[in-house]
């Protein structure tokens, strides 16, 4: 059986969010994207509701268009009222945390090493035995976050002191 995905991102990220899709779908696993397979006709409410309720995850790629969403904000509240794992990918330094998912760990996209701390994060779920999957979970965003690295423009260089002024506080999440 293999893992359902809810993508859940903003209208401007549609060509990211389709290539996540296409790049699990080429691995076997099935991902849902509102815009493309809501069926002409259909509404979009339940389309949403039953592709939420089937999911095994949901990524949440997360960039200024998400964050001002309303159906980002309605898929990520309906996510969290059924009790969904939901994944914040961050699209670009410099973005507040989403609000909707309250502390949650999120990855950067731009950044592998934050892989290190997801294995932990999903390893101790594992062990309270709330993520069934664990290999599975672990290879949609491991593929997920390979793909939009592939998609993204590479960030900003460094200016000569070293520093970045994109860059994220040393914690990752102290905003």
């Amino acid at each position: 059986m293999s893992l359902r995905v809810f993508i859940s991102y903003g209208h401007e990220d549609l060509a990211l969010a389709e290539g996540v899709q296409q790049g699990l779908a080429t691995r076997g696993m099935k991902a849902f994207l509102a815009s493309r397979n809501v069926a002409p006709g259909e509404s979009f409410e339940v389309a949403i509701r039953r592709e939420l309720r089937k999911a095994d995850l949901v990524l949440l790629l997360w960039s200024e268009d998400s964050e001002n969403s309303t159906y980002v904000g309605a898929e990520i509240g309906l996510s969290n009222e059924y009790g969904k794992l939901v994944i914040p990918i961050m699209l670009k330094p410099g973005l507040p945390a989403p609000p909707l998912v309250g502390d949650a760990r999120y990855i950067r996209a731009w950044d592998v090493s934050d892989m290190t701390d997801l294995v932990a994060f999903l390893e101790e779920r594992k062990k309270k035995k709330e993520l069934a999957n664990l290999v599975l979970v672990l290879g949609v965003v491991a593929l997920a976050a390979s793909i939009l690295g592939n998609l993204l423009p590479p960030l900003e260089e460094e200016d000569s002191t070293g520093n970045n002024s994109d860059a994220l506080p040393a914690s990752g999440q102290d905003q």
